[in-house]
């Protein structure tokens, strides 16, 4: 829960930075601490921050089992609480995104996934639709939005063992769902705890398990169920590889501009050396002392990105490459137009 509450922080924060890095460019950023919100009292709620229209957002559960909307007002720094909706069950976390100028956020309970939208011209939520009950559910899920197609995707782990990808229909007011369980197969333990990664280019959903073993696929967005390994033309079990070999020890992450197919940065742990690779039909395989590696690592379990045409912000702990000791956390970008990250 502590992890989960402490990368809810980081986005905000990157929220703040990328909001003011947006006004006055780079080289004048300044940090902003806005963190006291006197309606959120308890850090370890569930809680999630997104920004529309030079505005944060904060939802949150207040009190168990009433569900919270509230904006920072850069005037006069101060909190103040818009929207709220009595609730019968208790989240124990909320996922928020923006879509065409509009929140959407989604809380789970232990069973289940519940779909809802804030209108900010009446501060109503309005709760829209769940998804089928499950077994349990764990810890490690991801809710986006493409900016593309505006279609809205969950990846989640069920019982311990069944890894889900599920699409919300907005014309419907329903969910898909499909399991990607065969394709993304780790051991039952491993994909419980591992780090879930979720991308999308201008027509595919790529999802990623990053733990012990590390694995990736993607699907069309128009059709979930057509999941496949990423390595179709390879060795078509997709894993990926270090020199040679299926990478057992290590993680990855997915980058890049949100049209186009992702960057895979996989960082050897052995050695905490990170390198970036194309995302490709065959495989992916890092070859140590010969592809270029970045110069630093960060930690795969405690990292936030955001994503546009022009550049990608990272935030996250870093360490130099070898260098296995993580230091402050830092907001990184990547202008995608000459591939350097800069700090």
């Amino acid at each position: 829960m502590f992890e989960y509450a402490k990368m809810k922080i980081m986005k905000q924060f990157l929220l703040i930075l990328t909001l003011v890095i947006s006004s006055y460019g780079w080289s004048q950023y300044t940090w902003a601490d806005i963190s006291y919100n006197p309606d959120f009292d308890d850090p370890m709620a569930a809680a999630d921050a997104v920004m529309l229209n030079d505005k944060v957002y904060q939802i949150f559960d207040s009190v168990g089992n009433r569900i919270e909307v509230a904006t920072y007002d850069n005037q006069f720094q101060q909190w103040k609480t818009i929207a709220g909706l009595n609730y019968s069950m208790y989240p124990n976390s909320i996922q928020a995104v923006v879509k065409n100028n509009t929140i959407f956020f989604v809380e789970k309970t232990g069973t289940a996934f519940t779909k809802f939208r804030v209108d900010l011209t009446t501060n109503n939520i309005i709760q829209l639709a769940s998804t089928n009950s499950y077994g349990m559910l764990g810890s490690n899920w991801e809710f986006k939005v493409s900016s593309v197609t505006g279609k809205m995707f969950i990846a989640f782990v069920n019982n311990y063992s069944q890894l889900m990808l599920n699409e919300f229909n907005t014309g419907t007011n329903t969910w898909t769902e499909s399991n990607i369980t065969s394709i993304l197969n780790t051991t039952t333990l491993d994909i419980s705890y591992s780090n879930l990664q979720l991308y999308f280019s201008s027509t595919n959903i790529y999802v990623g398990v990053s733990g012990a073993i590390q694995k990736m696929g993607h699907a069309p967005q128009s059709n979930i169920a057509a999941f496949q390994n990423y390595n179709n033309a390879g060795s078509n079990d997709g894993q990926i590889y270090m020199n040679g070999s299926a990478m057992i020890n290590g993680s990855f992450y997915f980058s890049g501009n949100g049209q186009n197919p992702p960057v895979v940065t996989v960082k050897d742990a052995a050695n905490n050396v990170s390198y970036e690779k194309p995302y490709t039909s065959t495989n992916l395989n890092v070859l140590s002392g010969t592809d270029l590696p970045l110069s630093f690592n960060i930690s795969n379990s405690d990292h936030f990105m955001l994503e546009n045409s022009a550049y990608v912000f990272l935030m996250s702990e870093f360490s130099p490459q070898s260098n296995p000791n993580y230091d402050q956390f830092y907001v990184y970008r990547k202008d995608l137009s000459t591939n350097i990250w800069d700090s």
